[in-house]
C-alpha cells in the first residue's frame, strides 16, 4: 500500500468518525436540557427554598407551650407523662378501676348525659399535650347556648367526672383515661360506644378484659401525645 492510499484511508476514517459523533449528539439532543447548568438566580432560589420551606411543612406548634406550668416542666427536661395527669398509669389500681366501672357506670346517664343526644359538632377536646391541661369543657366556653337548635353535645371534664363517680383516686383516673384517652374531656358518643363494649357480656355483664383494653388504649394515646 503506497503512502497516498494510506493517507486517503485515514482521512475517510476521520470523516466517518465525525459523522457518527454528530449523529450521536442529535439523538441525545431531546434530553440535553437535563444537563443544563442552572442559572445563578435559579440556584439562589433553590437554596432559599431549602432554608425556608413552605409553612405547610412545619409541625403545628404545641399549645402546651403557652401553659406556664407545662412550659416550666418542659424547661427542666421533665418527663411530662410522669409529671402530669397520667390516667393512673403507675398506681397499680386497674383492678379497682374495673370495679368502679362495673358498679358505677351502667349507661351515659351515670356520666351526666341524661337528655336526648345532641349533635357532636366539629370541635373536639384538645389532647392534654396540646392545650388540654387548661381547656374548659365546651359548655363552659363562650357562645355555648343550650337553647339553640344547633347546640352541640356537652363534654365531660375530669373534675365533673370525679364528682359524678364520687372518687378522685388513681382508679378513677384509669377509668377516665379509658373514656377520654389523651383528651381533656370525654365525649358522649365515644362513651356510649365504650360502655356498650364493656357491657357486652351475657345479659349485659361487665367484660373486664374489654375494659382493660380501653384503659391501655387510652394511656397509649395520652403518652404518645406527650412524646410527640
Amino acid at each position: 500500500m503506497d503512502q497516498n492510499t494510506y493517507m486517503t484511508m485515514i482521512r475517510r476514517a476521520a470523516t466517518c468518525s465525525a459523522f457518527i459523533s454528530a449523529m450521536f449528539m442529535l439523538v441525545l439532543l431531546p434530553s440535553a436540557n437535563a444537563f443544563v447548568v442552572p442559572s445563578t438566580t435559579a440556584m439562589h432560589a433553590s437554596v432559599a427554598s431549602s432554608q425556608h420551606p413552605p409553612k405547610a411543612l412545619f409541625a403545628k406548634k404545641k399549645v402546651k407551650d403557652i401553659d406556664p406550668r407545662i412550659a416550666d416542666l418542659k424547661s427542666q427536661n421533665t418527663n411530662l407523662f410522669d409529671s402530669t395527669w397520667n390516667g393512673g398509669a403507675f398506681a397499680d389500681m386497674d383492678d379497682d378501676a374495673a370495679k368502679l366501672a362495673a358498679t358505677k357506670l351502667k349507661s351515659v346517664k351515670d356520666l351526666g348525659w341524661t337528655g336526648p343526644p345532641l349533635r357532636r359538632g366539629g370541635t373536639r377536646p384538645r389532647h392534654r399535650a396540646y392545650g388540654g391541661t387548661t381547656e374548659l369543657p365546651i359548655q363552659n366556653k363562650a357562645n355555648y347556648d343550650p337553647s339553640s337548635e344547633n347546640c352541640v353535645e356537652k363534654w365531660l371534664s375530669l373534675d365533673e367526672f370525679y364528682s359524678l363517680v364520687k372518687d378522685d383516686s388513681p382508679a378513677a383516673d384509669a377509668l377516665f383515661v379509658a373514656l377520654a384517652g389523651g383528651r381533656s374531656c370525654a365525649e358522649r358518643d365515644v362513651a356510649e360506644q365504650l360502655l356498650a363494649e364493656w357491657r357486652s357480656g351475657p345479659k349485659g355483664a361487665f367484660d373486664e378484659n374489654k375494659f382493660r383494653a380501653s384503659v391501655k388504649k387510652g394511656r397509649i394515646d395520652l403518652a404518645v401525645g406527650w412524646a410527640g
